[in-house]
């Protein structure tokens, strides 16, 4: 097996309040009773690395010439969980770092001639599959999910109920629509484990994907600390905008500033004379939301809650564990965050 080739067997332990995987930087959370906006930065470790030598696109594959074809002496170890493929560098096109998309891990490379396999999905970053990802590196690496993040009714350290009212409520933005769903763990005998909040006597929802860059709102029923062990991204992080409402966190673990996201070329927001006119970003700080929206000149950030002695574009208002609403007039697909400096 090659060096850029290494395997990461990952597993999940319960430590004190913390559900982690055994490497990596840690990122820890106390949250308070009441709701919570709640960003995960780290990422799962990577169960393969590579680099790409031949785009499908019509196929929607790439393939890594260097996989080694699998066999007794030299098994691949290939997960079956759900995993997404992120670009790490670019060299034909430094555009395509960050782009995403979901593997299908029915599919080993090591018994197809190192191709990967893609599938279509509305968390992919983009549509196609580009010829100029000839060359670029990537990275393999399953999705945090409700239940290796939080546990499960067996070993958990949210709070558990007979119904979302009586529990600990973590909400996710739907992947197509954006609206926020409610999961909780349930303690009912007859439907233990993962439930949506609105069908408590349904399947179970343990394997419900948080994707990358997702936000959380966590209705705690009291406090919460706990941590997360994983890979910090040191790449740009790719994240389409749609028209509307977008609840969404950081793919890094640096905090940003306001000037940040305006400084990054890709990045495109709508200027505005009043907040109705304008893109809009907006936060929980305490019990309450504030908002700030992006006034005529286009260089400015306003607050149009509450009353900054400062220059609301220098405040490190976005730490790692904190997400946040960016409301678009027009939907985004190219919107990303630069790698940290």
């Amino acid at each position: 097996m090659t060096m850029n080739h290494k395997i990461i067997f990952l597993t999940s332990i319960l430590a004190g309040t913390a559900f982690c995987n055994v490497r990596g930087e840690v990122q820890s959370f106390a949250l308070t009773a009441g709701a919570n906006a709640v960003g995960i930065a780290l990422v799962k470790p990577s169960w393969l690395k590579g680099t790409i030598g031949a785009v499908d696109a019509a196929g929607l594959r790439i393939q890594d010439k260097n996989i080694p074809v699998a066999s007794l002496s030299n098994p691949l170890q290939w997960e079956t969980v759900p995993a997404y493929l992120e670009i790490s560098s670019s060299p034909a096109d430094p555009k395509l770092v960050g782009e995403r998309y979901e593997v299908d891990v029915s599919s080993n490379p090591s018994a197809n001639q190192g191709w990967i396999r893609l599938k279509a999905a509305v968390s992919n970053t983009r549509l196609d599959l580009p010829a100029g990802l000839a060359g670029a590196s990537y990275s393999v690496r399953p999705h945090w999910t409700l239940a290796n993040v939080f546990g499960t009714s067996a070993q958990t350290f949210l709070r558990r109920g007979r119904t979302s009212s009586s529990a600990d409520e973590v909400q996710l933005p739907n992947s197509i629509s954006g609206n926020l769903e409610g999961f909780f763990l349930s303690s009912d005998p007859i439907a233990k484990g993962w439930r949506h909040s609105r069908n408590r006597q349904g399947p179970e929802q343990a394997n419900v994907l948080i994707l990358p860059g997702s936000g959380l709102l966590i209705h705690a029923k009291g406090p919460l600390v706990f941590s997360l062990s994983g890979e910090a991204r040191s790449s740009a992080f790719r994240l389409p905008l749609r028209a509307g409402p977008n609840f969404v966190s950081l793919g890094h673990m640096g905090s940003l500033r306001m000037t940040d996201l305006l400084g990054n070329p890709p990045t495109k927001f709508q200027a505005g004379l009043s907040p109705n006119l304008a893109d809009r970003i907006s936060y929980m700080l305490g019990t309450r939301i504030e908002t700030f929206y992006l006034g005529p000149t286009g260089q400015q950030w306003v607050c149009s809650t509450s009353s900054y002695p400062t220059d609301v574009n220098e405040l490190q208002l976005f730490p790692p564990n904190r997400a946040f609403w960016i409301h678009k007039i027009k939907a985004d697909p190219n919107f990303s965050i630069p790698a940290p400096r």
